[in-house]
């Protein structure tokens, strides 16, 4: 083989390394950026999953608050009916069952 065909091969033997050392690093790059981008999305799923969770959790809370005051001021009602009966009309009613029980 002449030198120039040596020389050529070499010429292109190097070129060919130059490539693939290219082609390496750019697979590191995406491969770095990929990682990188699912990464982001990860905390992005995450942190709107904590999101939804926690307005749920607020709108279940807030739900559970109103319905007790529905039932205190129910209760606080009942109570007060039950605080303003005539005192007579609970001596009648005693009275009544007395006599039941007794005939």
């Amino acid at each position: 083989m002449s030198d120039t065909a040596i020389s050529k091969i070499k010429e292109a033997e190097e070129k060919a390394k130059l490539i693939v050392e290219e082609a390496n690093e750019k697979r590191k790059s995406i491969l770095e950026d990929a990682k990188s981008e699912a990464e982001q999305k990860y905390n992005d799923i995450i942190n709107e999953a904590q999101k939804v969770r926690n307005e749920k959790l607020e709108s279940s809370k807030n739900k559970a608050i109103e319905e007790s005051r529905d039932l205190e001021q129910k209760a606080k009602m009942n109570n007060e009916s039950i605080k303003n009966i005539d005192i007579d009309t609970v001596e009648g009613l005693v009275d009544k069952i007395v006599e039941r029980i007794v005939s």
